[in-house]
């Protein structure tokens, strides 16, 4: 019984410093500028002919540690904005038609309830929306 729980031991001491060495083995045999991870990531992307938007964030997030500017953020933040004003806009359309339908609808040639189709759709981009 000692010898098993010896055994185990051993063998949990030999799996740990094997995977340290892998590890530090690893991280020391990449190839790259500089030897490092993120050398190899770069040299990768380069072999692959990877630019652009699709580069873009590994650059900012990986090789550069985020001291770069990320542009992908500042449109993000623009279509963001961007559908807060199409909810408004919807908003505020939906309103105007609502208070004059009537006369909308006979401006149009439109029977009473024509425009109906178009508040619910005015509705719908409101819910996909959100806010």
């Amino acid at each position: 019984l000692p010898l098993y729980f010896l055994t185990i031991l051993l063998t949990g001491i030999f799996t740990a410093a094997i995977g340290t060495t892998l590890v530090v083995n690893s991280d020391m045999c990449t190839s790259g500028e500089n030897n490092d991870p993120e050398s190899l990531l770069k040299a990768i992307l380069d072999s692959q002919g990877i630019t652009g938007t699709a580069r873009e964030p590994v650059d900012h997030y990986i090789i550069d540690g985020c001291n770069t500017t990320f542009s992908g953020s500042s449109e993000l933040e623009t279509f963001v904005s961007d559908l807060e004003s199409a909810y408004e806009v919807s908003s505020d359309l939906k309103q105007v038609i609502s208070a004059d339908i009537t006369m909308y609808e006979q401006a149009c040639n439109g029977y009473p309830g024509s425009l109906d189709p178009l508040l619910v759709s005015l509705d719908a981009v409101k819910l996909a929306i959100g806010n």
